[in-house]
C-alpha cells in the first residue's frame, strides 16, 4: 500500500488536530517507523533494520504487558508504557556486548525522553 504526499499531510493535518495525544505511526512502505509527539511537535524515526535491533526490547516490553509493537499491528499506550520500554532498554544496553547497537539504543533512549516530555496517550500503527 503506497500513500500519496497529499494523503500523507492530510493524515499530518488530521493529527495535529488530536489535542493531549502522542501518536507514534508507522507508515506503510517507508522503511522508517515515525516515533511523533503531535502535542509538542516532536519526532524521530526509526529505520526497520534498528526496529529488528531494538526488537529484544520490544518481546521483553510484551512479556510484561502482552502489549505487542511491531511493524503490522496497532496498539495504544500511556507514557507509564513508555517509561518501561526505556527502563527495558536501559538494561538491553548493559548486557549488549555490540558497540553500534548499544549506540542504537542509547539514541533510541534519548529520543524516547524528547518525545515524553509532554502528552500523556501513544499510538503504535503499524500496515
Amino acid at each position: 500500500m503506497i500513500l500519496s504526499n497529499q494523503t500523507l499531510t492530510r493524515s499530518r493535518k488530521q493529527l495535529n488536530v488530536v489535542s493531549h495525544q502522542t501518536i507514534i505511526n508507522l507508515i506503510p512502505n517507508s522503511n522508517m517507523i515515525d516515533f511523533c509527539n503531535v502535542e509538542l511537535e516532536t519526532s524521530f524515526s526509526l529505520k526497520y533494520s534498528e526496529f529488528d535491533e531494538l526488537r529484544p526490547v520490544f518481546d521483553e516490553f510484551y512479556r510484561k504487558t502482552g502489549l505487542v509493537i511491531d511493524e503490522y499491528g496497532d496498539t495504544r499506550l500511556i507514557i507509564d508504557n513508555l517509561f518501561l520500554i526505556k527502563d527495558i532498554a536501559i538494561d538491553y544496553t548493559k548486557k549488549e556486548i555490540n558497540k553500534e547497537t548499544r549506540v542504537l539504543i542509547q539514541s533510541f533512549i534519548k529520543n524516547l525522553e524528547m518525545i515524553t516530555k509532554g502528552g500523556y496517550h501513544f499510538f503504535v500503527s503499524g500496515d
